[in-house]
């Protein structure tokens, strides 16, 4: 393992997505603006520019690639989307929407499935990798990501986009922005549509393999998006507002195999093909913040939610022969809704010395009407500090937190960190050591039983999983900042793990704490180069070793080493050519290691170019070698495409 960790280091690179000059601060690694350099925590910035230059459709099109991250998908356009940092679950990592927490409170693990979340509103996406429950309590094991909408700048203006491309995919936005005194502005529309490709391959069971199916899966989505804000300089409060609703086509698994299979009768009939799941997703803030010379004072309050309702005429696994209960099973309706209120004071001792503290309170509430109606909430408290002294070059991180929660009591946590700046040779060095946890979700305590499948229901008994972590690492500037460099070295040690567990002599399955540690250990890699005002290149490199406690071998969907770079090109004014690639190296799809999913290489690119200040257009290409792959054993990726699109400002 450590010649592989070695390698790591000497083939540093990446597509860090270092941020511009004036996109070095950050919100999310503290609780305060903090500069990307002078914050312990290891963060990337992906900016609305480098969204636009990717060609991205979905917001996860611009994290592909990123150091220390894997996406993977149930099928393009609606298949849910995992998102893997630092070699662990989704769900170990914590998404906010401007800080509000949107993992869904109705699913089995409270993740975000970001297979829906469009670009068009977002002005950049800060992830911080490490533990942060030290700031953020529960789910923060893995890290935060926080995407982060547009806000009103400028003179008062509309932008109109719209884009066409393979598989009948359009997608049109509306944005009328601006600033008119005090007071800013942003509101969109979105509508796409597309006929899509079919959400799983076509399986083989003579060879147990795939092949590409042909039934195509559609995709529409409708969004609205909107922030208002009246800002007086030492007062500020605003109004953010995000809904959007879903129509995604799906597939079903094989009644006679159990595995994804397009050319499953489940899936040419009528019934399969009208198979669907409809979503809700609406998101309201209201926030304030007052100055009062050193103290600042904020509070917000919010209401999330996000329905999601299944519908369809048959259901897996039970074939035609069974009569019931196929007609309802997949007629039912998931709820999940939060709300809360965060309270937050700033004081600035001296310009060496910051001292942040905060109340959060929030409810999380779940329904669903499968086998029988069931709703459940619960109410945690968090209160956390959070001190940020620097001396000289050493720039220092101390936060604690207390959280209470309803269903199991109090848990503690806390994150030290530190940054130290080498002047003479422009070094920043980092660490931090970090205690987390993941709390057990409604539906792990309380879920309803159901005897057809011998689910024994939730285990009211669960505790929250617990977490220890630290990393490591250098970021080097070289050459009056023409080429940037470094490196990471983490481990996470996950316990007292809750896993779906299936009793050997009664075949009764429940939640369970169980023995056995989760530890993911690797190393993330970047460099970046700009020789000259026109070229721009970056190259990662990823090396992962996360293991299963229960088969002491890598878990399944985790790659061991990920290699992936970028090209920005500008060969004349206006004109922007964008090429990036990615090795994604040995993977399982499961535990036991009998389905590989890695080894592939896919590369994608975008030209763009500024017809007019006001008229933009670029032509995206999606698997240019046409590369057949699969992320998840059996679901697909997108062929060779492209995707074209105008942008209008007036």
């Amino acid at each position: 393992m450590w010649y592989k960790l070695m390698v790591g280091f000497v083939l540093v690179g990446f597509l860090c997505n270092f941020a511009l000059a004036d996109e070095n601060v950050v919100v999310t690694a503290s609780k305060v603006d903090t500069q990307i350099a002078k914050t312990p925590s290891f963060v990337e910035v992906v900016t609305q520019k480098q969204i636009e230059d990717s060609g991205s459709i979905f917001t996860q099109d611009a994290l592909i690639g990123l150091p220390g991250i894997s996406i993977s998908s149930n099928g393009p356009f609606g298949g849910q989307t995992s998102f893997y940092m630092r070699g662990l679950r989704s769900y170990y990592t914590k998404y906010l929407m401007d800080g509000v927490n949107i993992g869904d409170p109705s699913g089995p693990q409270s993740f975000f499935d970001m297979s829906s979340l469009l670009p068009y509103n977002l002005s950049r996406i800060e992830i911080v990798q490490g533990s942060q429950s030290g700031l953020y309590g529960a789910d923060a094991i893995a890290g935060v990501v926080n995407f982060i909408t547009k806000k009103g700048e400028g003179k008062p203006h509309a932008t109109y986009t719209q884009m066409y491309g393979s598989f009948g995919t359009y997608a049109e936005n509306l944005s009328y922005s601006g600033k008119v005194g005090n007071f800013s502005f942003y509101l969109d529309g979105t509508r796409f549509d597309t006929t899509g490709t079919s959400k799983t391959n076509s399986y083989n069971p003579q060879t147990d393999s795939y092949s590409y199916g042909g039934k195509r899966d559609g995709y529409h989505q409708s969004a609205f998006n909107s922030r208002l804000e009246y800002d007086l300089n030492d007062f500020k409060i605003g109004l953010l507002i995000n809904a959007q609703k879903v129509q995604n086509y799906l597939d079903q698994y094989s009644p006679t195999y159990f595995k994804p299979d397009n050319s499953s009768w489940l899936n040419t009939t009528y019934p399969g093909k009208s198979y669907r799941e409809d979503s809700e997703t609406y998101l309201t803030k209201v926030y304030a913040q007052k100055t009062f010379d050193k103290l600042t004072l904020k509070l917000d309050g919010y209401y999330f939610q996000n329905l999601r309702y299944y519908k369809d005429n048959y259901s897996y696994p039970y074939p035609a022969t069974i009569p019931a209960p196929q007609s309802d099973f997949y007629s039912n309706n998931y709820k999940g809704y939060r709300y809360g209120s965060d309270l937050q004071l700033e004081y600035v001792f001296s310009k060496n010395f910051k001292a942040v503290g905060g109340l959060n309170y929030t409810v999380d509430r779940i329904s669903y009407d499968y086998p029988s109606y069931f709703s459940k909430n619960r109410d945690n408290v968090g209160a956390f500090v959070e001190f940020l002294p620097s001396i000289g070059n050493l720039n220092l991180q101390a936060a604690f937190r207390e959280d209470h929660f309803q269903t199991f009591g109090d848990h503690g946590t806390y994150k030290l960190g530190a940054s130290y700046l080498i002047e003479p040779t422009n070094t920043i060095l980092k660490a931090n050591w970090a205690t987390g946890f993941e709390a057990p979700t409604l539906f792990e305590l309380y879920a309803s039983g159901v005897p057809a499948w011998f689910f024994s229901g939730g285990n009211r008994n669960l505790s929250p999983e617990q977490s220890k972590s630290w990393d490591i690492g250098f970021m080097q500037s070289l050459f009056n900042n023409k080429v940037m460099l470094g490196a990471t070295y983490f481990r996470t040690t996950i316990t007292n793990r809750i896993e779906y567990y299936t009793n050997p002599n009664t075949w009764e399955s429940t939640y369970k704490n169980v023995p056995g540690n989760t530890v993911a250990t690797g190393i993330e890699s970047y460099i970046k180069v700009k020789p000259i005002k026109q070229i721009e290149l970056g190259l990662n490199y990823t090396y992962t070793d996360s293991t299963n406690p229960n088969t002491n071998m890598q878990s399944a969907r985790i790659p061991y080493s990920i290699t992936s770079g970028y090209i920005n090109y500008s060969p004349i004014e206006n004109l922007t050519l964008h090429l990036d690639g990615r090795y994604i190296g040995t993977r399982y799809d499961n535990d036991s290691h009998t389905h590989q999913t890695g080894r592939y290489t896919v590369f994608d690119a975008n030209i763009a170019y500024n017809i007019t200040k006001d008229l933009k257009a670029s032509v995206a290409i999606y698997n240019i070698f046409d590369r057949f792959y699969q992320d998840i054993w059996g679901y697909t990726t997108l062929k060779r495409s492209a995707y074209a699109t105008l942008n209008y400002t007036f």
